[in-house]
């Protein structure tokens, strides 16, 4: 049933921007390498969807369950996400004002 969907497409188009990626890394252009990485991985993503849709289409609906926010997680993420962004950055500056050692 894969066969028939869009997700044999998606995964196809997202091996082979996976092995195209490895091509632009070696050659150490590293933007075009990262892009193709990350639009394979929303392919990979698309096929996993569909997997998942073909599988449990007899027994489970998405659209059937019900969403609550969870806003209080949401925010510990964003406190310890600039909490790590700050250590990072006063890493980075202690790091690039020390003198190197002879």
């Amino acid at each position: 049933p894969l066969m028939r969907t869009p997700g044999i497409w998606a995964l196809t188009v997202a091996v082979i921007l996976s092995v195209g990626s490895l091509h632009f890394f070696f050659k150490r252009r590293f933007l075009p390498s990262g892009i193709m990485v990350f639009v394979s991985l929303l392919g990979m993503v698309m096929t996993r969807h569909y997997v998942r849709a073909v599988r449990l289409a007899d027994s489970w609906d998405p659209a059937a369950m019900p969403f609550k926010a969870q806003w209080s997680v949401l925010g510990l993420f964003l406190v310890c996400f600039v909490l790590a962004v700050g250590v990072v950055w006063y890493m980075l500056k202690l790091y690039f004002r020390s003198k190197p050692v002879a």
